[in-house]
């Protein structure tokens, strides 16, 4: 018996070629910028809130630090282009108002909004953007300064004159770390975190096209009444 293979192999050739089509118009699309899967931008963010509770007795705890930081995708990079902060009430609760991104990264892709919370004594377990979860900490003296170290790890670069908000939150850092410093290592560590620290409350709008020397100035100047 023989079989006529040449329609079968036609129509598989043919589907081959459609696939090969679908998959560089999606790739095309993907590196264009065009994705339509893609989320997209957000430029009217509403207010956000939650609550901060020891994770072992389910109480708020009142007084924590929480700094919200809002990040999207550019060029292959994750952002931070806005940034605001606040203390917890009695309740445990925070909230950080509403705002408009009409800056130049009002179409960042992947837009979202991370909270983080710190607070003496206790240490941050993850939970819900909404509500929080810490337990207490009881950690050797190293411990708690590499978990400090880990919280102020990072901060919101692009966010301009907002990232003064984050101050207070690394200024606390700076002072519970200062009581716990010893070493000369650890002392020249919290040194250089005094200088980072002190970037967050001279933040204006437009750092970037600023010169080095006018930056470094406005730092220095910050810190002759700050940060002892």
């Amino acid at each position: 018996m023989i079989i006529n293979r040449t329609p079968a192999l036609a129509l598989l050739i043919a589907l081959r070629h459609q696939v090969g089509t679908l998959v560089t118009l999606a790739v095309a699309l993907f590196v264009s910028g065009c994705c339509l899967m893609c989320p997209k931008a957000v430029e009217e963010w509403p207010a956000e809130q939650g609550v901060v509770v020891d994770k072992d007795t389910g109480e708020p705890i009142e007084g924590v630090y929480v700094i919200g930081h809002w990040e999207g995708y550019v060029g292959g990079h994750n952002v931070c282009f806005h940034a605001e902060g606040t203390r917890t009430d009695a309740q445990g609760r925070f909230v950080f108002p509403a705002w408009r991104n009409t800056g130049p990264y009002n179409t960042t892709r992947y837009q979202q909004y991370a909270p983080r919370p710190y607070v003496r004594g206790y240490k941050d377990v993850g939970g819900h953007i909404t509500r929080m979860e810490m337990v207490r900490f009881t950690g050797t003296r190293e411990e708690r300064l590499a978990y400090l170290w880990k919280m102020a790890g990072s901060t919101c670069n692009q966010a301009g004159s907002s990232k003064r908000n984050l101050f207070p939150f690394f200024e606390a850092i700076y002072l519970e770390a200062k009581e716990l410093s010893k070493t000369q290592e650890e002392l020249e560590k919290l040194d250089k975190y005094r200088y980072w620290a002190a970037q967050q409350a001279i933040g204006v709008d437009g750092d970037e096209t600023g010169s080095v020397s006018e930056y470094k100035a406005r730092i220095n100047k910050f810190l002759e009444g700050h940060l002892r």
